[in-house]
C-alpha cells in the first residue's frame, strides 16, 4: 500500500504558533499600557508645574493664594490656562489634580469690576498643596500620588 503524503500542517503546528502569537499580543497590550500610564503621569506632573507657576503670579500679584479649587479654576481661566482648570475639574469624571489652601479655613476677597474680571484679592492663604492623584494614571496606591508645594 502506498501512503499519499499530504501538504499542510498539523493541529499541533497550528496551535503552537497560536499560543505564540498569544503570548506576543500580550506583551504588546502590557507594554502599550504602561507607557499609556506613563503618558498621563507625566502630562499630570507638567500641568501640576505650570499650575504652581501660575499660583506664584497670583501671589506675586495679589499677595494671597487663591482659597479653593473654584476660585484657582477661574483664574485659571481668566489667564487663558484652560488645559489646567480641566484637570482640576476631573477628566471624565476621574479626578486628576486637586487643590488646597492652606492654611484651613483661609478666606480671600476678590475685587472685580463691572464686567467680571478680577482686579485684586485680599486674603489669609499663605500656602498651598497642589496633588496630583495616582488612581489618574492607573496605581490605586496614594502613597504614589504626586504632591507639589510652594
Amino acid at each position: 500500500m502506498n501512503k499519499v503524503k499530504q501538504a499542510g500542517f498539523t493541529i499541533v503546528e497550528l496551535l503552537v504558533v497560536i499560543v505564540i502569537i498569544g503570548i506576543l499580543a500580550t506583551i504588546g497590550f502590557v507594554t502599550f499600557a504602561n507607557a499609556q500610564n506613563s503618558a498621563k503621569k507625566s502630562d499630570v506632573e507638567a500641568t501640576m508645574s505650570l499650575a504652581k507657576s501660575k499660583l506664584g503670579e497670583y501671589y506675586a500679584q495679589y499677595n494671597t493664594y487663591p482659597q479653593d479649587e473654584a476660585a484657582l479654576s477661574t483664574y485659571l481661566e481668566e489667564t487663558n490656562n484652560k488645559t489646567v482648570s480641566d484637570k482640576l475639574a476631573g477628566i471624565n469624571g476621574i479626578d486628576v489634580i486637586e487643590y488646597l489652601a492652606e492654611p484651613g479655613g483661609c478666606t480671600v476677597t476678590e475685587s472685580r469690576d463691572a464686567s467680571g474680571d478680577l482686579t485684586g484679592a485680599t486674603g489669609t492663604c499663605t500656602s498651598f498643596t497642589l496633588t496630583g492623584l495616582a488612581s489618574y494614571w492607573g496605581d490605586n496606591d496614594p502613597s504614589n500620588n504626586k504632591t507639589i508645594r510652594p
